[in-house]
């Protein structure tokens, strides 16, 4: 009963929920049609599905700071997801109504070649890392089959590694010198050494 009265009460907030939020990320940045939201009921893991109740698809670190901020403040719980190819269903939106997908945010931030380091938006696709420093002799090294179609942040938020040369390590945000917003490290490398890079949310 407590449930019923919980999904209720949610329903009867979601069109303000969601006019918020498109303040925030832009009419364009929030999906709320059923018949859109089904592609985002699984991701390849597809024996369980459950479509969110609202989408948003934001583009900036200060997007994703003030849709957290708002869905904190009215109690309402959320999902992250990269590309939706992950394996585990990780990204499936289970007691949680909203979905923020980073796919928007694909940007390749800075490239310090000299200290092997890449900063990226969490939405970048692990394969246009590689693309950015493969002339240099430079490679993303976990080398997924997916790797045409992950994005960086669904693949640390899934500790989905498989490295060819070098050893994978995620830091955490309080090891870094100077995080932004949610940040992870993960490695590139020649086919000798590691290197980082750092990924904004």
């Amino acid at each position: 009963m407590e449930s019923l009265a919980a999904a209720l009460q949610l329903a009867a907030e979601l069109p303000a929920l969601a006019a918020e939020l498109a303040e925030i990320v832009g009419a364009d940045g929030v999906v709320a049609r059923p018949s859109e939201l089904a592609v985002y009921e699984c991701d390849g893991w597809t024996i369980a599905k459950s479509a969110p109740d609202l989408l948003v698809l934001p583009r900036t670190t200060a997007h994703v700071s003030g849709v957290l901020a708002a869905l904190e403040r009215r109690g309402v719980a959320f999902v992250p997801r990269g590309a939706g190819t992950g394996l585990s269903g990780g990204c499936l939106p289970l007691n949680a109504p909203v979905m923020v997908c980073t796919s928007r945010m694909n940007h390749i931030v800075a490239c310090d070649l000299a200290n092997r380091r890449i900063e990226v938006e969490s939405g970048v696709v692990n394969l246009n890392v590689t693309n950015a420093v493969k002339a240099a002799g430079y490679f993303y090294a976990p080398d997924p089959s997916s790797q045409a179609a992950c994005t960086i942040g669904g693949r640390i938020d899934r500790r989905a590694f498989v490295s060819r040369f070098a050893p994978v390590r995620v830091q955490d945000v309080d090891e870094l010198p100077h995080p932004t917003a949610t940040t992870a490290i993960a490695p590139i490398a020649t086919a000798h050494a590691a290197a980082l890079v750092t990924v904004r949310t």
